[in-house]
């Protein structure tokens, strides 16, 4: 991708909804990759997922492909030589066409299934002519984590790096929404953070872009997202380097009992104010950094007046280049060093990580880069990109 990815999960399958309207209403939510509808071949026809293809291109948006017959369950349930023939057939129908982006082999794998993850994504790598996406789960500490995953918490970034070097996998993929939990919010932050600098430490060893999921609805133990937390989880996103986000989820699939609530579309296909709030975060995330974010480089990250998963606290001096920073009300921020990959242009990025207050930033570079002193206001959530360039004469 060479712009800053944009995107949501979609566990909908085809027959619900029209595919050349909701490839106009995914270009309406500023969406550049999004979720198919789930194909079942067995229930759905190929011209139906073609459809939404040809919709997605006309307004340049990417599909992620989730189709039942790559996914590693598949290969579970049938073997090798009956997936890899499946793998052959979706490539041969969707693989070539302009607007497919990649396909979705599967979510957040564990113990049991990690080995048939891990195979699929060689075999969609082989036959495929785009690549394979997984979404993993996040990491956490305790004794319930080796059950499910087969590891430590503290060993999970060497059995995440191991599954991209033996697979050859091209983004990593992620979700975490501690940040949002109503009463673990100390833990939760921390959980967060230390998630988004694990996932980041292994794709940047890999050299692949990392992408993670952002909550826009609540539900269990997360609150609705209002617009300054959604913009609060894009912006500590891109703080820690991420290329990509996935707004979780976009439309509500069946009526539930339980606390799921606020869907962007409800299960009558009514548009809530959480699907207003994604595009205008959208349509703002792409403006400000749509272009600019995936040729940079993340180098170092720190949280100022309080710190969350092992991230360095900021202090004056912690960066060759910057003099002061100072957030007037002493709230929490956090301050990224980034260098573009191409001319070697160093950015500076402030973000305000106060959920609740505006802060005014004060911030002060070292000479030659004075010129680049700003005074900004922000509101919780918002965030600035200051590019470090000597003064023209």
């Amino acid at each position: 991708m060479d712009k800053l990815a944009l995107g949501f999960w979609n566990y909908q399958p085809f027959g619900k909804y029209d595919e050349e309207e909701s490839a106009e209403m995914w270009g309406d939510l500023f969406v550049n990759v999004a979720a198919s509808f789930e194909y079942m071949p067995e229930r759905h026809k190929p011209e139906q997922m073609l459809r939404l293809l040809d919709g997605c291109a006309k307004r340049g948006v990417k599909l992620l492909l989730t189709d039942h017959r790559v996914h590693w369950r598949t290969l579970q349930k049938k073997g090798e030589e009956e997936f890899r023939r499946l793998v052959k057939q979706a490539a041969e129908e969707f693989g070539s066409h302009p607007a497919a982006f990649a396909f979705f082999v599967g979510d957040e794998p564990t113990k049991k299934n990690w080995d048939a993850a891990k195979k699929a994504v060689k075999i969609v790598e082989e036959l495929s002519p785009i690549p394979a996406f997984v979404n993993f789960f996040p990491q956490w500490l305790g004794d319930d984590y080796k059950e499910l995953m087969g590891v430590r918490g503290e060993d999970y970034a060497d059995l995440l790096d191991a599954f991209v070097k033996e697979t050859g996998l091209q983004y990593l993929a992620f979700d975490c929404y501690g940040c949002m939990n109503i009463r673990e919010k100390q833990s939760g932050l921390d959980m967060y953070f230390r998630n988004l600098n694990l996932f980041h430490e292994v794709a940047k060893k890999n050299g692949i872009p990392c992408w993670c999921s952002a909550l826009c609805m609540g539900h269990w133990n997360y609150r609705i997202p209002d617009m300054h937390d959604m913009r609060w989880q894009a912006m500590t996103a891109l703080a820690h380097g991420m290329t990509g986000i996935q707004w979780f989820c976009l439309y509500e699939i069946e009526l539930r009992e339980d606390n799921w609530e606020m869907y962007p579309v409800n299960y009558y296909g009514e548009k809530s104010e959480s699907y207003q709030r994604i595009r205008q975060l959208n349509r703002e995330l792409a403006r400000k950094y749509g272009d600019i974010f995936p040729k940079l480089e993340l180098e170092r990250v720190f949280h100022y007046a309080e710190n969350f998963g092992g991230t360095y606290f900021y202090y004056d001096g912690a960066d060759e280049n910057i003099e002061r920073f100072e957030n007037t009300y002493r709230t929490p921020a956090v301050v990224s060093r980034f260098r573009h990959k191409e001319n070697g242009t160093l950015y500076y990025f402030f973000g305000n990580t106060c959920f609740s207050e505006n802060s005014f930033f004060k911030i002060a570079f070292k000479e030659p880069f004075r010129h680049c002193n700003k005074n900004i206001w922000l509101s919780p959530g918002d965030s600035v990109l200051i590019a470090l360039k000597e003064k023209e004469d």
